[in-house]
């Protein structure tokens, strides 16, 4: 089915309903692939090799995509479908990050995954130093992070504008490497807007739920085998066949013809 056939298809003959379906029934095998992905990464985790800090970063904010995909699942279950822009806008803000990280160097995926420890220890450590109290571990865990890269050991060298390792999500949308491209942060922004409690954005989710809530299906759907095939990237092919026939089998649920 070329993608003329299939726009047709999808906004002219299905109804909503029928598309949230068809989204969820394809996202069955999608998130099997996903557990054995995950499964290999946790056995890893498990193991008696030594582990680095990166491995760390990717493993964690992995889960974190997947735990937010099932969440925004689970609230079209009931009456709170409305809210899944929340796991959803997650789950696009991690997919993106994790392209970036994947695509850097050891050493540049290490600097990230020690900044993203650092700022939360120096943040806490900023807190409760204003409060008076003994803020020694938290110099300890700093120098100990720090050292797995060229950063000061000293806790009071870090910088605050330094402190997000990632690029905004404009940069990482305007050079992903993800179909779609720029065009992601319009959608971006849009969740966003809700989030964020945005008068008309808030009326236009209460007024259209199921077609928000669509639109956050599929967001997650084409994010989620983004995601397949970068964790297969990541765990050196191991499952590349598989992923390949499982993309296959979900866009073959999605497209399904009518008449078959």
């Amino acid at each position: 089915m070329d993608e003329e056939t299939f726009e047709k298809l999808w906004l002219s003959k299905l109804s909503k309903k029928q598309r949230k379906e068809r989204i969820l029934r394809a996202f069955s095998p999608i998130r099997k692939m996903a557990q054995k992905q995950i499964d290999f990464l946790k056995k890893y985790e498990k193991s008696d090799k030594e582990k680095d800090i990166d491995f760390m970063y990717y493993y964690n904010t992995l889960a974190s995509v997947w735990n937010n995909i099932d969440f925004a699942i689970a609230l079209g279950k009931g009456r709170y479908q409305k809210f899944a822009f929340y796991p959803t806008r997650n789950v696009l803000e991690n997919g993106f990050r994790l392209e970036y990280f994947t695509r850097q160097s050891k050493e540049k995926r290490k600097e990230i995954a020690v900044i993203e420890f650092l700022r939360v220890i120096y943040r806490s450590y900023e807190h409760d130093k204003s409060k008076g109290r003994d803020v020694s571990e938290y110099k300890e865990n700093y120098k100990h992070f720090a050292s797995l890269v060229k950063i000061s050991p000293k806790i009071d060298d870090f910088k605050k504008s330094e402190a997000e390792p990632f690029p905004s999500m404009f940069e990482l949308v305007k050079n992903t490497k993800i179909e779609g491209g720029i065009d992601w942060y319009h959608h971006y922004q849009s969740l966003c807007e809700v989030a964020h409690g945005k008068l008309f954005r808030t009326i236009m989710s209460s007024s259209f739920e199921l077609d928000e809530y669509v639109w956050c299906l599929q967001y997650i759907q084409f994010m989620a085998i983004y995601v397949l095939k970068l964790t297969d990237f990541h765990i050196n092919g191991l499952v590349t066949k598989e992923v390949k026939n499982i993309i296959k089998q979900a866009e073959g649920i999605i497209k399904k013809d009518l008449n078959k």
